[in-house]
């Protein structure tokens, strides 16, 4: 996927044909069109900001998830400030949002109404996948600690 073609035909809708095949579910076509993609293409945003990997993320569609994943910004938003994993946080999408979370998708990020993954999932009734969420958010803030006591530690701090 290093290089190749960068754009889609686009629908009304700004939707190319990933978007669609991601969305339907039509895991033969995803394969055939990621064969000549590049990640520009892959990460291609329809009118409205959503990405092949949202549609998947969002129909519970997990082994196109897994295609997506390499050539994907994970991160990328929509209009509305949604990721993939708030997708999947919302529809309840367990394996599809540890799969985001494992390859890098941020779940401290809020979206306009300053509301994350774990709080779509809890409004959602999703428990166990709001905890999942959190686990990954806690690690998060605990490296992003370690970091700065590091950096602090090597410009001279003693530890006590």
């Amino acid at each position: 996927m290093d290089s190749g073609q960068t754009t889609l035909p686009i629908d009304a809708s700004g939707n190319n044909v990933l978007h669609v095949a991601s969305a339907k579910g039509d895991l033969q076509a995803v394969q055939n069109l990621l064969e000549g993609l590049s990640p520009d293409a892959i990460n291609a945003q329809n009118y409205t900001g959503e990405t092949a990997l949202f549609f998947a993320a969002a129909n519970g569609h997990l082994e196109i998830v897994k295609l997506l994943i390499a050539g994907s910004n994970l991160n990328l938003p929509n209009q509305h400030d949604a990721t993939p994993l708030f997708m999947a946080a919302r529809e309840g999408h367990y394996e599809i949002a540890q799969i985001l979370l494992e390859n890098g998708a941020d779940p401290s990020l809020s979206n306009k109404h300053a509301v994350t993954p774990q709080d779509i999932a809890n409004h959602n009734n999703h428990k166990k996948l709001a905890l999942l969420i959190a686990s990954y958010a806690n690690k998060k803030i605990y490296k992003r600690s370690e970091d700065v006591l590091s950096k602090i530690l090597k410009k001279g701090a003693k530890s006590s």
